[in-house]
């Protein structure tokens, strides 16, 4: 099992999408500061401090994570059964679960990672160019931890939802198409469905997808962290055996 996981890091680690999708989490937070300086330098304000960019970043990364993980879902899975990797590395001797649960954790560790970077970088940025600063609402440092563990969480359990989709889809097109589709869309669709069936409200407001978009609030009480946390669990845990339950009964061509 740990040498499916290394080989499947490996795989990720080179592959020329991941790698860019780095590149753009990294450059991204910087564009983003140039932005917000000269948009402050023309009407008065001061540059943005450390802990300021650090929530501008982690507003970016709401929309930047969602994309990136359907892209990557497309071209890290679903590409492999076109390219008939997927047909080699099933005939190795290894359970199908094993295999699965080996690309699951190589690509929800590579999520994680993708997800982190925006926050950081510009909390770095904002940093250097005008101190640290601080928060009245909340201590920085359990502002800043508590949010980039909750995206982790989130990261985690977004990835285990998109792995099920792209398992299932033998098109990379497709899989990049329809995930991004269902991230960009999702919540909108949601929002007018909760005004019209209370029930579904109530499961909309205790989903990673309503949860996600809260997670960057300054003053979050503890049973919603809770909930949070149970809610990102829960789901990598079920759609984790969803797509187990789907990679075992796939033909494999």
């Amino acid at each position: 099992m740990i040498n499916l996981i290394r080989s499947e890091l490996y795989k990720l680690r080179h592959d020329p999408l991941y790698q860019a999708l780095l590149m753009v989490m990294i450059f991204a937070p910087i564009m983003l500061y140039v932005m917000f300086y000269f948009v402050g330098s023309n009407s008065g304000k001061p540059p943005m401090t450390g802990i300021q960019s650090f929530v501008v970043g982690v507003q970016a990364n709401q929309i930047l994570l969602k994309i990136s993980l359907g892209i990557l879902a497309g071209f890290f899975i679903s590409k492999e059964y076109a390219s008939g990797v997927m047909k080699v590395v099933c005939s190795t001797g290894y359970s199908r679960t094993r295999i699965y649960l080996a690309k699951l954790a190589a690509f929800m560790l590579g999520a994680v990672a993708l997800s982190l970077l925006c926050p950081l970088i510009s909390m770095a940025i904002g940093s250097i160019v005008n101190g640290f600063g601080s928060l009245t609402e909340i201590t920085a440092a359990v502002y800043i931890g508590r949010t980039l563990a909750l995206t982790a969480l989130f990261a985690a359990a977004f990835t285990a939802l998109v792995a099920v989709l792209a398992i299932c889809s033998t098109e990379a097109g497709v899989t990049v198409g329809a995930a991004l589709l269902f991230f960009l869309f999702f919540d909108q669709i949601s929002e007018s469905l909760a005004g019209l069936i209370p029930a579904y409200r109530t499961v909309y407001d205790h989903s990673v997808f309503k949860l996600f978009l809260q997670m960057m609030e300054y003053r979050i009480a503890g049973d919603q962290v809770l909930l949070s946390v149970l809610a990102a669990c829960l789901t990598a845990v079920v759609f984790a055996l969803l797509g187990m339950f789907a990679f075992n009964k796939k033909e494999i061509k």
